[in-house]
Formats: structure tokens, C-alpha cells, sequence
């Protein structure tokens, strides 16, 4: 039985790395930890982001697990590179964003309940020595030491066509978390003049709040003395297949925007705080390159807001990947679509009803 801290000093026989799939959130593993690495915070030398590792069975089958920062503390001590262990109880993700160690289609993380069991003494752990044995140097070759988490180019994951564009239709029936690209006309700033930007801490970007004696940041505690602006851009972008709602952060929106926060701000002095910013007509009606994160709470219909993680206007790049996309969705077309739809959704379902029976039989302007 595991302790407190979820470490104890045996365990039970493990199941097969290669047969972990979504569902097999409290599968047992006894493995070998062939590689481990920390990923730095980046603005505190002395903490860990994450602890990374490869983890191996018996059959030599491999899988990425990732210790998330709240539990490093708990772990960091405790395991270690070429160490053999049993675990169980993870959090199962798609594998598909970095760091991909593996080809295995699925990465492991802990969390809360994940307990890890030292020197198990049953024969998986023999089998699994004699299966490092066996492999000689492909068993131990080394991963590079890690001294920042990667930066990695828009550019080169677009060059040469080589992704493949995802329809707003095909997104929003996903049903497993995930990151895409789309392609998509700005319809819309939906953000409202007190929300598009905000202040933020200097190291953890988080939203800080005034206290007496200035800025305290929500979530590290820091006092600020004067923060930083940033952007919060709530989005509608479209294509022929439908809408989406898009929350872009400080980043892509200064890449496509061509300002800063600040400097937006600085340009509209003397002008109606009751409207958004000028520079925010210079986006509408272009298209973008979107690649988002497709989360937990999208694939539930918890959240309707879709993040994004990158963003494209290169139009040498966008004229690649235009032929993918289904023929371009009208401005007029959408905007009137959406306004439909929530005047709909906004009377009484006998009335409703009557509304949308005729609107059917009039069709849909192309």
C-alpha cells in the first residue's frame, strides 16, 4: 500500500506499456526509467518545471511520462535515471506535442493519485534488466541535456505543405485533445473595450490585482510595482464550414497586430474608452494560419474558446495550404448566420420551433 506521499516500498505485476490506451488511467507499470530530465522554470533557476522521463517494460516497449510541477517536489528525491520502478494511476494524453520521445501513441503524467513503489521484487523487475542488458547501447544512449523548454519555428512546421488543415466543422467534432492548424478569416474582436488586454506579472504573466501598496500578482503572490500590459484577444474567425471562438494571447496578437498593448493604448488617448482600438480593424477580414489547442474542456463542451498556440500571416504559406481549405465563407453570410442563431437560442423552445421550420424551407444564402 502506498503512503502518504505516494511512494512506498513495494507493488504489484505490471501491465503492457504497448496496450495503454485512453481509458487505462489506473493501469499498474513496472518499468525502467532509461532516460530523466528536468525541464528549468525559466524565471526561477532553483525550480524544475517538470520532470521528464522514458519509461520501459519488460517487452522493451517505451512511453513518455511527464511529472507536472506541482508534484516534482514529491517525486524529485525519490526517482531516478536507470532506476526500476512500479507505478500506477496517470493522467493517459494524446501524443502529440512536444517534448515526443517516443513513437508510442500516448503520454503519461502523474498526478494526485499516481503512486510509485520502490524496488518491487517480482520477477518483471529481472525481466526487465535482461531486456536493458540485451539492447546494449541502444538501452542507454543519452538525450541532450535540456537547459530551456524549445522554441520551435511557425515556419518550419508549415514549410513545404507538409501539415494538414483541419475545417472548423471537423474541429469542433473532435473528440480527443489535440493541436491543429485551420485556416480562417478574422470575423469579429469579441473581446469588450475593459477586456482585451490586462495587467500581468513579469515573470509568470499572470493577472495581477492593486493592493494598497501596489500590484500583487494572483497567482506567484509577487508585488508588482508597475506591470506589464498584455493581450487578450477573444476572437470569431470563419470558414466556409462554420465559426469559431478563439482566445489569442499577448504574443501572436502583437505578431499580427504590429503593436503592443501599451502602445495600442497609447494611441487611442483622448479618444472613446467605450470602443475598441482602432488598430483592431487592420485584422478583420484577413485570413491567418491558426494552430490551436484543442482541450479537455473544448472535446466536453465545457469551454467554447479555443486557444491558440501559434499563428501564421504569411501569405506565400497561406497560398499553400489555401487549396486544402473548402471555398472562402462570405463576411455577410457568417455574421448574419451567427446573429440568427442566437436570436434563436434566446426565445422560448414553442416559439423557436415555429421559427426554425420556415427558415429551413428558405434555405440558406450562398
Amino acid at each position: 500500500m502506498a503512503s502518504r506521499n505516494g511512494v512506498s516500498a513495494s507493488g504489484e505485476h505490471g501491465d503492457r506499456v504497448a496496450d495503454i490506451r485512453p481509458a487505462s488511467i489506473y493501469c499498474k507499470l513496472v518499468v525502467a526509467v532509461v532516460r530523466l530530465y528536468e525541464l528549468p522554470n525559466q524565471w526561477i533557476s532553483k525550480d524544475a518545471t517538470s520532470i521528464e522521463m522514458v519509461l520501459q517494460d519488460r517487452e522493451g516497449d517505451r512511453i513518455h511520462c511527464s511529472i507536472v510541477r506541482g508534484h516534482v517536489g514529491m517525486f524529485k528525491t525519490v526517482i531516478r535515471e536507470n532506476g526500476i520502478y512500479s507505478m500506477q494511476n496517470f493522467v493517459i494524453h494524446r501524443n502529440v506535442k512536444p517534448p515526443k520521445t517516443t513513437p508510442h501513441q500516448y503520454k503519461l503524467s502523474f498526478y494526485g493519485k499516481t503512486e510509485v513503489f520502490l524496488n518491487p521484487d517480482f520477477p518483471e523487475v529481472n525481466e526487465i534488466k535482461m531486456s536493458l542488458l540485451a539492447q546494449g547501447e541502444a538501452a542507454t544512449q543519452g538525450i541532450a541535456h535540456v537547459e530551456s523548454q524549445p522554441q520551435y519555428s511557425v515556419e518550419g512546421e508549415l514549410e513545404g505543405g507538409a501539415c494538414t488543415i483541419t475545417s472548423i466543422d471537423d474541429v469542433m467534432n473532435l473528440t480527443e485533445e489535440t493541436s491543429c492548424w485551420i485556416l480562417a478569416k478574422i470575423m469579429s474582436v469579441e473581446s469588450t473595450p475593459n477586456s482585451w488586454c490586462y495587467l500581468s506579472c513579469h515573470r509568470c504573466f499572470k493577472k495581477v490585482q492593486e493592493v494598497k501598496n501596489g500590484y500583487q500578482c494572483l497567482r506567484c503572490k509577487r508585488m508588482i510595482a508597475e506591470p506589464s500590459l498584455r493581450y487578450r484577444l477573444h476572437l470569431i474567425v470563419a470558414d466556409s464550414t462554420g465559426c469559431l471562438n478563439l482566445m489569442m494571447w499577448n504574443d501572436e496578437a502583437k505578431l499580427i497586430i504590429g503593436k503592443s498593448a501599451k502602445e495600442v493604448i497609447a494611441s487611442e488617448k483622448g479618444k472613446s474608452v467605450n470602443s475598441l482600438p482602432k488598430a483592431f480593424d487592420l485584422i478583420l477580414e484577413k485570413k491567418f494560419l491558426f494552430k490551436l489547442e484543442v482541450s479537455f474542456q473544448n472535446v466536453n463542451s465545457i469551454d467554447y474558446l479555443y486557444s491558440v498556440e501559434k499563428i501564421c500571416q504569411d501569405e506565400a504559406l497561406i497560398a499553400i495550404y489555401a487549396p486544402q481549405c473548402p471555398s472562402e465563407i462570405q463576411v455577410s453570410d457568417a455574421i448574419e448566420f451567427r446573429f440568427t442563431y442566437i436570436f434563436i437560442m434566446s426565445i422560448p423552445s414553442a416559439v423557436c420551433l415555429s421559427l426554425i421550420i420556415p427558415f429551413c424551407f428558405l434555405g440558406y444564402r450562398s
